[in-house]
Protein backbone atom coordinates (compact mmCIF):
# COMPACT_ATOMS: atom_id res chain seq x y z
CA UNK A 1 0.00 0.00 0.00
CA UNK A 2 2.61 2.48 0.43
CA UNK A 3 4.14 2.22 -2.74
CA UNK A 4 0.79 3.19 -4.23
CA UNK A 5 0.17 6.40 -2.31
CA UNK A 6 3.96 7.65 -3.23
CA UNK A 7 3.58 7.33 -7.04
CA UNK A 8 1.01 9.70 -7.50
CA UNK A 9 -1.65 9.67 -9.79
CA UNK A 10 -0.11 8.31 -12.72
CA UNK A 11 -0.66 10.09 -16.06
CA UNK A 12 -2.53 12.59 -15.14
CA UNK A 13 -0.44 14.05 -12.59
CA UNK A 14 2.43 13.37 -15.09
CA UNK A 15 0.88 15.87 -17.72
CA UNK A 16 0.34 18.37 -14.86
CA UNK A 17 3.92 17.91 -13.78
CA UNK A 18 4.93 18.70 -17.39
CA UNK A 19 2.83 21.38 -18.27
CA UNK A 20 4.17 23.29 -14.94
CA UNK A 21 7.28 22.36 -16.28
CA UNK A 22 6.89 24.18 -20.19
CA UNK A 23 5.14 27.28 -18.45
CA UNK A 24 8.27 27.89 -15.78
CA UNK A 25 10.66 27.55 -18.78
CA UNK A 26 8.38 29.59 -20.98
CA UNK A 27 7.80 31.94 -17.76
CA UNK A 28 12.10 32.17 -17.44
CA UNK A 29 12.58 32.80 -21.10
CA UNK A 30 10.08 35.79 -20.94
CA UNK A 31 11.87 37.25 -18.32
CA UNK A 32 14.82 36.87 -20.20
CA UNK A 33 13.59 38.60 -22.91
CA UNK A 34 11.93 41.54 -20.67
CA UNK A 35 15.33 41.95 -19.25
CA UNK A 36 17.04 41.95 -22.65
CA UNK A 37 14.50 44.34 -24.35
CA UNK A 38 15.02 46.88 -20.94
CA UNK A 39 19.26 46.54 -21.77
CA UNK A 40 18.88 47.12 -25.32
CA UNK A 41 16.57 50.06 -25.32
CA UNK A 42 18.74 52.21 -22.72
CA UNK A 43 22.01 51.17 -24.54
CA UNK A 44 20.18 52.78 -27.78
CA UNK A 45 19.68 55.66 -25.59
CA UNK A 46 22.92 55.97 -24.77
CA UNK A 47 24.45 55.39 -28.08
CA UNK A 48 22.64 57.60 -29.71
CA UNK A 49 22.96 60.61 -26.96
CA UNK A 50 26.59 59.92 -27.21
CA UNK A 51 27.07 59.90 -30.96
CA UNK A 52 24.92 63.31 -30.96
CA UNK A 53 27.16 65.07 -28.89
CA UNK A 54 30.38 63.31 -30.11
CA UNK A 55 29.07 64.44 -33.73
CA UNK A 56 28.48 68.06 -32.67
CA UNK A 57 32.01 68.80 -30.48
CA UNK A 58 33.91 67.12 -32.88
CA UNK A 59 32.85 69.16 -36.02
CA UNK A 60 33.25 72.09 -34.05
CA UNK A 61 36.76 71.30 -33.10
CA UNK A 62 37.59 70.11 -36.90
CA UNK A 63 35.79 73.83 -38.16
CA UNK A 64 38.06 75.34 -35.48
CA UNK A 65 41.48 73.74 -36.15
CA UNK A 66 40.62 74.10 -40.27
CA UNK A 67 39.82 77.96 -39.70
CA UNK A 68 43.03 78.52 -37.54
CA UNK A 69 45.73 76.36 -39.88
CA UNK A 70 44.74 78.05 -42.98
CA UNK A 71 45.09 81.31 -41.51
CA UNK A 72 48.22 80.36 -39.96
CA UNK A 73 49.79 79.05 -43.50
CA UNK A 74 47.85 81.94 -45.54
CA UNK A 75 50.40 81.68 -48.14
CA UNK A 76 49.82 77.83 -48.78
CA UNK A 77 46.21 77.69 -47.95
CA UNK A 78 45.35 75.19 -50.57
CA UNK A 79 47.87 72.91 -49.45
CA UNK A 80 46.91 73.33 -45.94
CA UNK A 81 43.37 72.53 -47.01
CA UNK A 82 43.56 69.37 -49.02
CA UNK A 83 46.02 68.40 -46.59
CA UNK A 84 42.86 68.47 -43.93
CA UNK A 85 40.48 67.03 -46.64
CA UNK A 86 43.14 63.98 -46.79
CA UNK A 87 43.35 63.91 -42.87
CA UNK A 88 39.38 64.35 -42.33
CA UNK A 89 38.65 61.24 -44.56
CA UNK A 90 41.65 58.64 -43.29
CA UNK A 91 39.94 59.62 -39.87
CA UNK A 92 36.46 59.13 -41.03
CA UNK A 93 37.39 55.29 -42.88
CA UNK A 94 39.16 54.02 -39.33
CA UNK A 95 36.16 55.26 -37.64
CA UNK A 96 34.56 53.65 -39.57
CA UNK A 97 36.12 50.27 -39.78
CA UNK A 98 36.57 50.55 -35.85
CA UNK A 99 33.12 51.11 -35.14
CA UNK A 100 31.90 47.95 -38.14
CA UNK A 101 34.41 45.63 -36.17
CA UNK A 102 32.94 46.41 -32.82
CA UNK A 103 29.34 45.85 -33.58
CA UNK A 104 27.55 44.49 -30.13
CA UNK A 105 25.70 40.71 -31.37
CA UNK A 106 21.97 41.16 -32.61
CA UNK A 107 19.68 41.88 -30.15
CA UNK A 108 17.91 38.82 -28.06
CA UNK A 109 20.73 36.68 -28.80
CA UNK A 110 20.73 35.42 -24.89
CA UNK A 111 16.88 34.58 -25.61
CA UNK A 112 17.04 32.63 -28.85
CA UNK A 113 20.97 30.63 -27.39
CA UNK A 114 18.33 29.54 -24.66
CA UNK A 115 15.40 28.45 -26.88
CA UNK A 116 17.85 26.33 -28.92
CA UNK A 117 19.36 24.83 -25.94
CA UNK A 118 16.04 23.89 -24.90
CA UNK A 119 15.08 22.63 -28.04
CA UNK A 120 18.53 20.44 -28.01
CA UNK A 121 17.51 19.21 -24.74
CA UNK A 122 14.18 18.50 -25.50
CA UNK A 123 14.94 16.41 -28.66
CA UNK A 124 17.53 14.28 -26.35
CA UNK A 125 14.26 13.42 -24.45
CA UNK A 126 12.73 12.05 -26.92
CA UNK A 127 15.52 9.53 -27.71
CA UNK A 128 14.77 7.74 -24.76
Amino acid sequence: MAEETTSGDGFPDSVRRLRNTALTTLENRLQILEIEIQEEKQRARILFYSTVILIVAGLMALITVGFLLVIAFWDHALWVLIALTSTYIITSLTALHIIRKNLKPPPFAETVRQIKKDRRWHSSRKQF
